[in-house]
């Protein structure tokens, strides 16, 4: 999802919003620089109403293929790990994501 770029100060967090965070696969050229690119994780039952954001980043255009991949793989392994398992990833058909 592509954003407009913004910096803020969060007073409660006492954190930067805005710049890009891909937490530990950030690339170094990417660090303090403005995301304009949402990526969020959601998981959703195959029998259930319900839908759980479980990650969201932001990174300055598309993260690449690589990045997601260590970003899906991280999401399947914590998810699996608290009980919750996996059986299908879906995104849309953007190169990115068939790379991955």
């Amino acid at each position: 999802m592509a954003l407009s770029s913004a910096v803020s100060f969060n007073k409660s967090t006492l954190k930067v919003d805005g710049l890009v965070n891909l937490g530990l696969y950030t690339p170094v050229k990417q660090i303090n620089q403005m995301g304009d690119h949402a990526l969020v994780f959601m998981f959703q039952p195959f029998r259930g109403p319900w839908v759980q954001s479980i990650g969201a980043f932001l990174s300055k255009g598309a993260a690449t293929a690589k990045i997601l991949q260590k970003l899906v793989l991280k999401a399947i392994l914590l998810l699996e790990k608290s009980g919750l398992y996996v059986h299908i990833v879906v995104t849309d058909g953007g190169s990115w994501n068939r790379g991955m």
